[in-house]
């Protein structure tokens, strides 16, 4: 019979309880995770951000372009110049003339604070680009770590059902002895129970894959972290905007716009800076000494280089200059388009996926709860058939299940939402 299966039931509803309302364990200074150590999301999205190599490769990136700043005010090295002109016979040695002469290239009016502003832009195009990958890194953390919560708690769901299964499996095979129910019935207890066997082994693969790719995000060489599990009454941490504030973030925030933008600024600075250049101007100076032997002969020379800028020259450079100011104009536009439609389609999805769960949440599970404690009172009252409460039971764990994956979809729809706003990375 199930009922001494009642105890263990309600223990392991205790149990279960306890643990997701156990405290979360933070991960070592080192980047390490303990053995047997819980890990919140926000602690697995930190650890990955700290230890992931795709981050530290774009964290390099934006050092050496910080780096090449200090190179901003140098000025070009001067180029020494040795040479030798005359007869080149043994008999002519006194008609040769050896100089020496310096050749520098004075850099323009304003080329220097050009070449600055140029440096600080492809510094932040780095910066930006870095948080890029960070958002990604942190959405991929995110969604991996909430769906293994919610497969922890799926396999405890299943792996209850297929004990209840089995106590069913029992009963029915000594009913069907007793004639108090058919083989036909009995074959359909049979099939049901596989069924939910096989749904037990595919939420473990489907928990393993998770774990393994949580893992490989964490670049962790030990076993995958614990993650708890989800709750069914568990809020969710992530703050939410909705409407134009939304867009707004998502605007002020995505740091897709930005790259753009300095990438943008940056090609109008490369224009002037080519312009600059192309103005008359010493491009070089040249200071030569000299003499023959002995020092006999000796002459200066000084010799200006000044580039004069054609018309066609100028007039390709401003069309150059004005094809990439609208190039950059139309893909502002259309990132920034694009922006707002994921805004709007997230803020669809969540609203779906939050108005399923709500109703599952209000109306489907505590159906099951008091459809269950009913039973349990009328099988304590010897009013029930155990094999009647069991699939209550059951009933309600699958029912359970199916609750979870509805609020993984409601989590993974936040997730999405604070992406495509700007809100899926941590603050440093």
């Amino acid at each position: 019979m199930i009922s001494p299966l009642l105890p263990q039931m309600r223990r392991l509803t205790a149990l279960t309880l306890v643990a997701c309302a156990c405290p979360l364990s933070v991960h070592a200074q080192d980047g390490s995770v303990p053995s047997g150590a819980r890990l919140s999301e926000e602690q697995a999205v930190q650890l990955a951000l700290a230890r992931h190599p795709s981050v530290q490769a774009w964290a390099h990136r934006t050092h050496a372009a910080s780096a090449q700043l200090a190179t901003a005010e140098s000025i070009p090295a001067p180029l020494l110049k040795l040479g030798t002109q005359g007869p080149t016979s043994d008999a002519s040695e006194a008609k040769r003339k050896r100089s020496i002469g310096v050749e520098w290239s004075p850099p323009a009016p304003g080329e220097s604070r050009l070449r600055e502003g140029l440096l600080s832009l492809r510094r932040d195009e780095a910066a930006h680009q870095e948080n890029q990958a960070r958002d990604r890194l942190a959405t991929d953390v995110r969604l991996t770590h909430s769906a293994l919560r919610a497969q922890e708690s799926m396999l405890d769901e299943v792996h209850h059902s297929a004990r209840l299964w089995e106590q069913v499996r029992r009963i029915g095979q000594e009913q069907v002895r007793a004639h108090r129910r058919t083989r036909a019935e009995w074959a359909a207890l049979q099939i049901e129970a596989a069924a939910a066997q096989t749904e037990a082994q595919q939420i473990q693969l489907e928990r393993d894959q998770t774990a393994a790719r949580l893992q490989s995000l964490l670049a962790l060489a030990g076993p995958a972290p614990v993650v708890g599990r989800e709750s069914l009454q568990e809020a969710s941490g992530l703050t939410e905007v909705e409407g134009k504030a939304a867009v707004a973030a998502a605007l002020r925030s995505r740091p897709e716009l930005g790259a753009i933008a300095t990438r943008c600024s940056g090609a109008d600075l490369e224009d002037d800076l080519a312009r600059r250049r192309e103005r008359p101007w010493l491009k070089d100076v040249e200071l030569t000494y000299s003499a023959g032997p002995n020092r006999q002969d000796p002459t200066w020379g000084v010799q200006v280089s000044i580039p004069l800028p054609l018309g066609a020259s100028a007039y390709g450079s401003t069309a150059v200059s004005e094809a990439r100011r609208a190039g950059c104009s139309a893909e502002q536009d259309t990132l920034a388009r694009q922006i707002r439609d994921e805004v709007a389609q997230a803020q669809r999805q969540l609203d779906a996926t939050r108005s399923a769960w709500k109703d599952t949440q209000r109306t489907v599970l505590p159906l099951h709860d008091e459809a269950v404690e009913g039973a349990r009172e009328a099988f304590e009252a010897r009013r029930l058939d155990a094999s009647e409460l069991a699939a209550l039971e059951l009933r309600r764990s699958r029912a359970r299940v199916a609750a979870l994956r509805q609020l993984l979809a409601m989590r993974q729809a936040e997730i999405e939402l604070a992406r495509v706003t700007g809100r899926v990375t941590p603050s440093p």
